[in-house]
């Protein structure tokens, strides 16, 4: 029996349909590196005076650290992840309908419930987002259930 692509995705991280940017995980090495594709459709929200449609470059690093999140362990529906920054971003052009976007993720640094990632996404040889993404997460309060 085969598991769909999404399901580890989906245990990992609370984004869901519209806003999760993750297809599939390609790599994982928990804790320290992974890599992912986003298959861009016509669909996407983003269409910059393309009649083809796109995903800008912001929704990328959003993508970037959703694969990161996963990387580190995920924590479920009892941890919140918030960015706490980000360094050395260089951005590409947009990723267009039709393209397969690779996502890769390095941890560099981890401290208490902070963790700094390098991270890189591409179309073929084309660059699109590579820098630095930085992490924190925060164990959510019982008292304020699933929220």
């Amino acid at each position: 029996m085969s598991t769909h692509p999404l399901a580890e995705i989906l245990t990992r991280i609370p984004h869901r349909h519209p806003m999760l940017l993750v297809d599939r995980i390609l790599a994982l090495a928990p804790g320290r590196a992974g890599r992912a594709q986003k298959l861009v459709s016509a669909n996407e929200t983003y269409r910059e005076g393309s009649e083809r449609g796109g995903l800008p470059p912001t929704l990328v690093v959003d993508a970037l650290g959703q694969l990161a999140i996963v990387v580190l362990g995920g924590g479920g529906p009892s941890r919140r992840w918030y960015l706490a920054g980000l360094e050395n971003i260089t951005v590409g052009p947009p990723a267009q309908a039709g393209d397969r976007v690779l996502m890769e993720v390095d941890v560099l640094r981890r401290w208490r419930d902070t963790s700094k990632v390098s991270v890189r996404a591409s179309v073929g040889t084309l660059a699109l987002v590579t820098g630095v993404i930085i992490l924190s997460a925060k164990d959510k309060d019982p008292a304020q259930g699933a929220a």
